[in-house]
């Protein structure tokens, strides 16, 4: 794991220098921007916990942001110079004209909950429902149509209605 988590390190910091030498010279801070509050973010706390970052020269700050969109938007300014978030974000950023680079990732599946109230029992009571996520193309929006497409149901067929309700901070 700790070889993994130099290897992240080492990979985010050389593709960081290397586009954009100027700034790598000149930065007072690296700046990791992260857009969820999981788990999956244990391998980043840890290379910042363990200095990681300091080893190879880069005086680090992880920043939380409320939303991959957010995070996406401080990459293309410059603010952040490595981000962790839902890879929707990214490719729709791409796929604006965005120069973005997706290193690698700390999961390959989807690794959301889809979580109900307790009146729910099969899939086919969430028929006529409606489904929070942090917002419509995001990364729980896309966890929520993978599931739901699991489930044998389809949004608009079974009226099922998204709710951009914000981030997992108010989604409960």
């Amino acid at each position: 794991m700790a070889r993994w988590l130099r290897l992240a390190v080492l990979a985010a910091a050389l593709q960081f220098a290397v586009a954009n030498p100027a700034r790598a010279a000149a930065a007072g801070k690296f700046v990791v921007g992260y857009a969820a509050m999981n788990t999956r973010l244990a391998p980043l706390w840890l290379a910042e916990e363990q200095g990681f970052f300091n080893k190879y020269g880069l005086d680090s700050q992880a920043v939380f942001l409320r939303s991959a969109t957010v995070l996406v938007t401080g990459l293309a300014s410059g603010d952040i110079q490595v981000g962790s978030g839902g890879g929707s974000a990214a490719l729709a950023a791409a796929s604006s004209g965005q120069e973005i680079t997706i290193i690698g990732s700390f999961s390959v599946r989807n690794s959301y909950d889809f979580v109900s109230r307790p009146n729910i029992k099969r899939a086919e009571d969430l028929r006529g429902k409606k489904v929070g996520v942090t917002s419509i193309g995001g990364g729980s929006w896309m966890g929520a149509m993978l599931w739901l497409e699991q489930l044998g149901l389809d949004p608009q067929r079974d009226n099922i209605t998204m709710l951009a309700v914000g981030d997992q901070t108010v989604q409960s």
